[in-house]
């Protein structure tokens, strides 16, 4: 997925990618906290705290 989204950065599309973390070349422009919420059959319910994060290239010119 990564290297088709810088394929298409290269030939000039804009990029922007959501996600936790991202391959060396993406720059972060945005970012925002989360808590998400895990609810269970057995009623086990956990919290978990994320950081959702948008991506755009700005790398070097490595291309596989």
């Amino acid at each position: 997925f990564w290297r088709w989204a810088e394929r298409l950065a290269k030939s000039g599309v804009l990029v922007y990618v959501s996600e936790y973390t991202a391959p060396e070349g993406w720059e972060e422009v945005w970012s925002r906290d989360l808590a998400l919420t895990v609810r269970r059959v057995d009623g086990d319910n956990s919290r978990l705290k994320r950081t959702e994060k948008l991506y755009t290239w700005r790398g070097n010119e490595s291309t596989d």
